[in-house]
């Protein structure tokens, strides 16, 4: 048996294990586990767990458990944006006036900075960075500069916001209980967002 196979084999112990841990924790059965809860424990981290499914589809098949339809989804983009068609989606959205300014920046903190939705709903509005004319975002150490438009973009955005907003997820419209749940996947829980460097 090779080194990956035996690799494999360990993960699938590993995560079936961890499974059984995380039924017993919501007090269900095995023979009780219902499609609810097979949805849920690969939502929260599906390429950690996913190792599990091959105990998952044994369970079924010898009736220890009820048969359920095991998620599926890929962990990889099979076909990257390249960097001529980033540079044109980021000039869409920069001359789209029709759209929300909200969803402008967000899609600008995605195409130039390739920043996830998971890591755009831990920024707060200290993490925008004004020095004299220069903007930059806390997306590391040291801060990121901001090129112009975008920089222009953001810093109106966040002009028009209302005093009392001082989260930037919340100004892009995401709701609190659906920012739990992205942030979830990153591996930060709502009431953890603060100030400071999140590059960690």
């Amino acid at each position: 048996m090779g080194t990956s196979t035996t690799q494999e084999c360990r993960r699938q112990t590993t995560q079936a294990g961890a499974f059984l841990v995380w039924l017993a924790a919501r007090d269900v059965a095995l023979s009780a586990c219902t499609q609810a809860d097979l949805d849920a424990w690969h939502a929260e981290k599906y390429s950690t767990r996913r190792p599990a499914q091959a105990f998952l589809r044994w369970c079924m098949d010898s009736r220890r458990m009820p048969r359920l339809v095991i998620p599926n989804r890929p962990t990889a983009n099979p076909h990257p944006m390249g960097q001529h068609q980033r540079v044109a989606a980021l000039q869409r959205v920069l001359a789209d006036a029709s759209t929300p300014l909200r969803v402008r920046v967000a899609a600008c903190l995605v195409l130039l900075f390739a920043q996830p939705v998971s890591r755009i709903v831990r920024m707060t509005v200290d993490d925008v960075l004004r020095e004299g004319q220069h903007v930059a975002l806390r997306l590391g150490d040291p801060p990121t500069p901001v090129p112009e438009p975008v920089a222009d973009l953001l810093l109106n955005y966040l002009q028009a916001l209302p005093a009392s907003a001082p989260v930037i997820a919340r100004a892009l419209g995401y709701h609190d209980k659906s920012t739990t749940r992205i942030a979830a996947d990153a591996g930060a829980p709502w009431k953890s967002y603060a100030p400071g460097d999140h590059s960690g």
